[in-house]
């Protein structure tokens, strides 16, 4: 009897592992970021608005940026913040090389928080939870 619920439970073991393993493997949800392309537009939309520029900093090879567009970039009290306070847009440093340069990007992902005539106000580098991206926009404020 004793060999039957210890089989049971290595069953069990494996079945809740194997979910595990496709939970994570499957990752989150599609990113919702409203993602401008142009450095130059979203610093004139941000001056028109009154808000400050996020630039990201990544690229397509990135995979810590691939977790950022499941996870951060999926979230939906990250793009209501992005919306309140921020024009985001995206740098892709293989297509952009000079302007990554001009901001010091050294590795990716990297974020910039600017004001609209480009000058850095904080910046950081890495793989950053929703929750801590948001209290990093927060630090700012």
């Amino acid at each position: 009897m004793a060999g039957r619920n210890s089989a049971v439970w290595v069953i069990l073991a494996v079945f809740a592992a194997a979910v595990g393993v496709a939970a994570f493997n499957q990752g989150g949800g599609e990113e919702i970021i409203p993602w401008r392309t142009s450095l130059d537009d979203a610093r004139d939309e941000a001056s028109a608005d009154g808000k400050l520029v996020l630039a990201y900093f990544t690229a397509d090879w990135c995979q810590p940026c691939q977790v950022m567009k499941r996870t951060t970039w999926a979230n939906p009290d990250v793009e209501q913040k992005l919306r309140q306070g921020f024009v985001p847009v995206k740098i892709d440093i293989d297509d952009q090389p000079r302007l990554a340069a001009g901001y010091g990007v050294q590795s990716v992902p990297t974020y910039a928080v600017l004001t609209t005539d480009g000058r850095p106000v904080r910046a950081a580098v890495g793989v950053m939870p929703p929750d801590e991206f948001l209290n990093w926009l927060a630090d700012g404020e």
